[in-house]
């Protein structure tokens, strides 16, 4: 997908380089052949980025993985030398060719695939892969990736003030909203990753993938890492059997003695273990291993924090699990899909309580996507008379 991406945009900057050309040689461009990405509203006004300033947009080329690289680089030989191919024999169906041939594959090659053109090809996936964001509206899955040169001019920050959406599932617009009340002249900040990981988690994949040290606020102080990473704490005169509700907060959970500390730790790391081995065999459709997973969650879950960001992986692998067998089952009012959808509501609240906890920031894209589906799962509950979760389906 990225490759045929970084093709079309090749095309698609060739085009506007050819019309930037024939404006300055006074030759009259023709209308109608901009292809405008990104639409920003400004005072009622709707104004459309160009392909020349996608083409602005930084290629971070010089921190890509060299094998990354090389790849890029021999699909576009091949991709260029492919579409030079098609428009000669378009061009000249008499053409005597032999593809078969290494002395014609290289002469193809060589013809269309000059080093300047494969040079351009590969900096245009680079543009895709450091600048692009995903179209997803109403918590959909993305329907595409596009380039949107204002958008892509915002930093990130593990506790954004704003979010990115397509205006719809069918648009080809994207919208930028706050997600908090902005001071005036307060740098406009959204999420290149998932936010609910830890900061050490955070800090990899942004080096790996963005080519940067985040120093966001949330990164330098480590909010809620313990957390995200430590063993349930207890109440100090718990016996090793109390139970922290999953929708409690930072503030909200009792301080643990040393004691009961050390006690559960020896468990905690032992629980720990199992449930991250079993969430590397996840898999909605091994009926094997999502069983192993839930038997690894309902030991874990008295031994670390409800908002441990390996009980939030689990739940939701637990959730998408319950989901598959809900759409498998011969009709969603079957026995089968009745009980796929209970459990289907219960991993949804435990991952809803996550990230409606302070261990997420607020109102974060995370949150909005699981609250939907919460809400979906309730209306089908209610709708097959099933009741809802907790809160009664309210």
């Amino acid at each position: 997908e990225l490759l045929t991406a970084a093709l079309q945009l090749h095309a698609v900057l060739a085009v506007e380089r050819a019309r930037e050309d024939a404006a300055e040689e006074g030759i009259a461009a023709a209308a109608g052949t901009s292809s405008p990405s990104l639409a920003v509203v400004t005072e009622g006004r709707v104004q459309y980025a160009t392909a020349g300033e996608a083409e602005a947009l930084m290629t971070h080329r010089e921190h890509a993985e060299p094998g990354w690289l090389d790849a890029v680089r021999n699909a576009a030989v091949h991709l260029l030398a492919g579409a030079a191919a098609t428009g000669d024999a378009n061009a000249d169906a008499d053409a005597d060719a032999d593809p078969d041939t290494d002395a014609d594959a290289k002469a193809a090659v060589a013809k269309a695939a000059s080093e300047s053109e494969v040079d351009a090809f590969v900096d245009c996936a680079c543009r895709i892969n450091a600048n692009a964001h995903a179209m997803t509206a109403g918590g959909s899955p993305p329907t595409a990736f596009g380039l949107f040169p204002t958008v892509a001019m915002l930093n990130h920050a593990c506790a954004p003030n704003a979010c990115y959406t397509a205006v719809s599932d069918e648009s080809v617009t994207m919208e930028l909203r706050t997600t908090r009340a902005v001071e005036v002249g307060e740098e406009l900040s959204l999420q290149y990753i998932a936010l609910y990981q830890p900061r050490q988690l955070r800090i990899e994949q942004l080096a790996k993938e963005r080519y940067f040290t985040c120093l966001c606020q949330r990164c330098e102080s480590g909010e809620a890492e313990e957390l995200l990473l430590g063993p349930r704490p207890r109440p100090a005169n718990d016996d090793g059997n109390g139970i922290i509700s999953a929708a409690a907060g930072v503030d909200d959970v009792p301080p643990a003695s040393s004691e009961v500390v050390s006690r559960g730790e020896g468990e905690a790391a032992l629980a720990l273990q199992a449930l991250e081995q079993a969430l590397v065999r996840a898999n909605p459709a091994d009926d094997d291993a999502t069983a192993e997973l839930e038997a690894a969650c309902s030991r874990a879950t008295p031994l670390l924090h409800p908002c441990h960001f390996n009980m939030y992986r689990a739940h939701r692998a637990l959730a998408d699990a319950a989901a598959a067998t809900t759409a498998a089952a011969p009709t969603p009012a079957a026995p089968a899909a009745r009980a796929a959808r209970t459990k289907a509501v219960a991993h949804c609240e435990a991952v809803v309580a996550c990230v409606t906890s302070p261990v997420c920031p607020q109102n974060s894209m995370e949150a909005a996507a699981w609250l939907l589906r919460l809400a979906e799962l309730y209306v089908a509950a209610a709708f097959h008379g099933e009741g809802g979760g907790e809160g009664g389906g309210e």
